[in-house]
């Protein structure tokens, strides 16, 4: 006999490794609702990302990896406020009840829920249309403690601009998992030629990227504007610049690349991923000059590399320079989710 909504829901979702409890949820999934009670004055941050099937990722993907991805996405924008996960909502919108899918999907989001001590508080599942595609919506919400949120219109002309990790390899992964990009590279070699290690790495950045929840967190106060980078630097960096009022110059010989993407692609397709490529899932955020000494050494102590990329300066729009100070010519390629398709 095939089970219920509400056995699956309980069965893979209502369990101890998903359902645990955490400050500030007084009550969790089970009922009509969750009831969260926060902690003093603390504000509460919410956010919530859609992703579809062969839109933003693979239908065909290990259920484990697409879990695993939703909730890293979603955790990557706490992250970018500097807001300390509390728990999150599933909505899920399947195709059919594979079971086994479901279970590994559980453990994936399991998986990612207790690193990050963010337990499912509630949420919905639903059976689409045989044909419609499967569907994840998550909502994450977070609390802020003695700092304030970190917004994106608080840049300020000469504040520098810094990223965390390595920006591009989010793009550059479409390739090597053998999809379709938006974008043209140009290949220093054939894709079925990169190592074990360099698919292995790509791999994990596209469906295991890194919330940089701890960083983010010990910034706080040190910064003035921030956003996570998943449509390209020079698109989301552009949404700090419109909601500050200013302008940025960013330093193309500062960008962080990894040796991986190097190895991959040309420089200048290194640029190109990295601007305008999406799915890194890292920060960029914006602080005064003074602050460079105490940002490098929260980095430092937490393992995460951050990179000055540039600066904010009075006027509109980003500048792209090169090393010699030219500025090149960069068209505007950034991600729109009702232009273009990830897969």
């Amino acid at each position: 006999m095939s089970r219920s909504e509400f056995d699956i829901i309980t069965h893979y979702f209502s369990h101890a490794n998903l359902g645990f409890a955490a400050e500030g949820v007084a009550l969790g999934i089970g009922d009509d609702g969750a009831v969260l009670s926060g902690t003093g004055d603390s504000a509460l941050s919410m956010s919530m990302d859609m992703l579809v099937g062969n839109v933003h990722f693979p239908a065909s993907a290990p259920a484990r990896a697409i879990a695993t991805r939703a909730l890293a996405v979603n955790l990557s924008d706490l992250a970018a406020m500097s807001a300390k996960p509390l728990c999150f909502t599933l909505g899920l919108a399947v195709p059919e009840l594979n079971e086994p899918w479901l279970k590994d999907f559980s453990e994936g989001l399991s998986e990612m829920a207790q690193r990050f001590h963010c337990p499912l508080v509630g949420g919905d599942l639903t059976r689409t249309a045989p044909d419609a595609p499967l569907t994840i919506a998550i909502q994450v919400h977070g609390l802020h403690g003695q700092s304030k949120p970190v917004l994106r219109s608080g840049a300020k002309p000469g504040d520098d601009i810094y990223v965390t990790g390595k920006i591009g390899d989010g793009a550059l992964a479409l390739l090597s998992l053998g999809l379709k990009s938006r974008l043209d590279f140009s290949l220093s070699k054939p894709i079925d030629r990169l190592s074990s290690e360099a698919k292995k790495y790509f791999y994990e950045a596209f469906y295991q990227p890194e919330p940089r929840v701890g960083l983010g967190l010990a910034l706080g106060n040190s910064i003035n504007s921030s956003i996570d980078i998943s449509d390209g630097l020079m698109g989301d960096l552009g949404h700090i610049l419109k909601a500050s009022n200013v302008a940025a110059v960013i330093e193309s010989e500062s960008l962080p690349y990894s040796d991986y993407a190097l190895d991959m692609v040309s420089k200048q397709s290194c640029l190109i991923a990295a601007l305008f490529g999406g799915d890194d899932y890292e920060l960029c955020f914006t602080a005064s000059s003074g602050s460079e000494r105490k940002i490098k050494t929260l980095a430092k102590e937490l393992a995460v590399e951050v990179t000055k990329v540039g600066k904010i300066v009075e006027g509109s729009g980003v500048s792209v320079i090169s090393g010699q100070g030219q500025v090149l010519d960069m068209s505007n390629q950034a991600y729109d989710h009702f232009r273009e398709t990830a897969a």
